[in-house]
């Protein structure tokens, strides 16, 4: 953008106008339309990662993106944030929150069990989608 003195009549001076902000190109700018599937496959690659009992260095980062992000993205979607940083933020705030409750309401029922709780946590996140979908939203 250019950008265009604007005079200053009080102190006489022609100071710089501020130049619009355009967000920088990044991890969070994907498009709307392939979250879907990113988060799909996300799911399908964690319940298989824990079913074949892949190597805790590939299986936990790909636990904490998916329990850190895709729940989370699969429902604020419903929310229809327009900015994409904003949404991320939103995202990983549910993603949080819902994980927390899920191993909350395990824990709190006896029936303390990590598999089961990511089991639970991969339907909540495959209905989030769902529902996204159906209700028009872009997830």
């Amino acid at each position: 953008p250019v950008i265009e003195p604007v005079a200053d009549p009080v102190a006489g001076r022609v100071p710089m106008a501020e130049p619009e902000f355009e967000h920088p190109r990044g991890w969070y700018q994907i498009r709307a339309e392939n979250w879907p599937r990113i988060i799909v496959v996300s799911t399908i690659a964690v319940e298989i990662a824990s079913l074949v009992n892949v190597d805790p260095l590939v299986r936990g980062p790909l636990v904490l993106w998916f329990s850190l992000f895709c729940t989370g993205m699969a429902w604020v979607h419903l929310l229809r944030i327009r900015e994409p940083l904003a949404e991320a933020v939103a995202a990983i705030a549910l993603s949080v929150a819902l994980s927390g409750l899920t191993a909350a309401a395990f824990l709190y029922a006896g029936l303390w069990s990590p598999s089961w709780t990511m089991v639970v946590l991969e339907a909540i996140t495959l209905v989030g989608v769902m529902l996204s979908r159906r209700l028009g939203g872009t997830a």
